[in-house]
């Protein structure tokens, strides 16, 4: 009776040795996604922060960035165009991790909208940016249909709608 009794301790022991290893295992699963989604908002927000930099340290960044926040003030360069294409497709990449992060449960809905937000922001105070979005929305097929880019796609329909009246 006594060795029975002494099975069943070692047992129940086991057991709560075996659901401690699991809730630990829960905790530092949990830890690892915190750290990494903690990371990727870093490196986001380090590429935008590094245009700002640019913007506030660099005078020939600062007037280009000018003629992107009002292009119907300026002439704007072939060389100007082609900084402010590559300046878009660094920010669609931005927004597109933002995406992909989401897409694989890195981000919430939350942060989605949030850098959707940014999306909007950009090409209502940057409208020399706007076609080079819409280039790169309309060539890059994974985008379409992503909700991180769904305020292009609703300037893309606007557009329609006034050259079609």
């Amino acid at each position: 009776m006594q060795q029975r009794h002494w099975r069943e301790m070692v047992e129940i022991i086991g057991i709560l040795g075996i659901v401690a290893s699991l809730l630990l295992l829960a905790w530092q699963v949990r830890e690892s996604n915190n750290i990494a989604r903690a990371g990727l908002e870093y490196q986001l927000a380090s590429s935008v922060n590094e245009i700002y930099e640019q913007h506030a340290t660099d005078p020939e960044f600062a007037k280009l960035y000018a003629k992107m926040e009002h292009p119907e003030k300026h002439l704007v360069t072939t060389t100007e165009d082609s900084q402010m294409r590559g300046l878009a497709l660094q920010l669609t990449s931005v927004f597109w991790s933002a995406q992909v992060a989401f897409d694989n449960g890195v981000f919430d809905r939350g942060r989605l909208i949030d850098h959707k937000g940014k999306v909007s922001w950009t090409l209502e105070n940057q409208p020399a940016l706007q076609e080079h979005f819409i280039y790169l929305y309309e060539t890059v097929p994974a985008y379409d249909g992503k909700e991180i880019f769904e305020p292009i796609a609703a300037l893309i329909t606007a557009r329609e709608l006034e050259s079609a009246d």
